[in-house]
């Protein structure tokens, strides 16, 4: 037999164990974000802050839609996420990871 280079068979290996510890800690990142906005005007300043290129506007209208869809219609019932719940989860990621589709 003769003599394999390992070496970028571990580099390839190791690359796909990070990349999907990194892409599970970025969307717990994205995910922390979209309950703070909600839960917070004060997040909102936070958020624009860090990251400018935010298109102001629409993520407060998403988080005045996801605040109002979250208000349950009856007492004693569970909240619940709308689309723009998942819409500022969407805006909120890729802002985060720009590279993923």
């Amino acid at each position: 037999m003769r003599p394999l280079d390992t070496e970028p068979i571990r580099a390839a290996i190791d690359e796909q164990a990070n990349g999907s510890a990194q892409l599970t800690l970025a969307l717990h990142l994205a995910e922390q974000w979209r309950d703070k906005l909600i839960a917070s005007d004060e997040a909102l300043s936070d958020w624009l802050t860090e990251h400018p290129d935010t298109d102001s506007q629409q993520l407060r209208a998403l988080i005045r839609q996801a605040r109002k869809d979250a208000k349950p219609e009856k007492p004693g019932e569970a909240p619940r996420h709308g689309k723009s719940y998942r819409e500022i989860f969407q805006l909120v990621r890729q802002a985060l990871t720009p590279e993923l589709p």
